[in-house]
């Protein structure tokens, strides 16, 4: 599983990834306000499910109102991840 920290807006957190054994895309992002076991620090949690993204550039447009910026380079990492199995 792959796993990337982007920079999030204040006050949140954004992970992205590859999950190898779903062979999906993944993403969360958190509001660090409240803990992680806390309905309300969940903003955004998808690829859970074997196959539900199988795009990077799906699981980067998920996360992008979020972000302060997207790194150059992300869409290609991702499927560099995928590609590799990690």
């Amino acid at each position: 599983m792959s796993r990337h920290v982007l920079p999030a807006l204040p006050g949140l957190e954004i992970l992205v990834g590859w999950d190898r054994p779903l062979q999906t895309f993944w993403a969360q992002v958190w509001d660090l306000a409240y803990e992680r076991d806390q309905p309300e620090a969940e903003l955004a949690w998808v690829g859970c499910t074997p196959r539900e993204i199988t795009d990077p550039q799906d699981v980067v447009d998920t996360v992008a109102h979020w972000a302060k910026r997207i790194p150059v380079g992300l869409v290609a990492v991702l499927a560099d991840d995928a590609a590799a199995g990690r």
